[in-house]
């Protein structure tokens, strides 16, 4: 199951936890963030029983909250990438 909250202020991106965790997941995600132009404000990293739930809030490089829907599609859509 994949699922990504959204949210006002500011973008949480979730790992979804039914994702086993890997060696070099973690690094793969962020390098999918990165990609898009965005700041990572905070983030949690949870592994529990050899899942991965971590959830990532997101600005733009301003520090804004970013509310372009085709922009967070992209950011959505290399994420998913990155945990396949």
């Amino acid at each position: 199951m994949r699922s990504f909250r959204f949210a006002t202020s500011p973008l949480p991106i979730a790992n979804p936890g039914n994702h086993g965790d890997r060696i070099g997941l973690l690094h793969d995600v962020l390098d999918a963030i990165s990609a898009g132009d965005v700041d990572i404000a905070h983030a949690i990293i949870v592994t529990e029983e050899g899942e991965a739930a971590d959830v990532f809030f997101l600005t733009g490089t301003d520090g804004k909250k970013i509310l372009d829907k085709k922009r967070l599609m992209q950011i959505e859509e290399a994420v998913l990438a990155a945990v396949d």
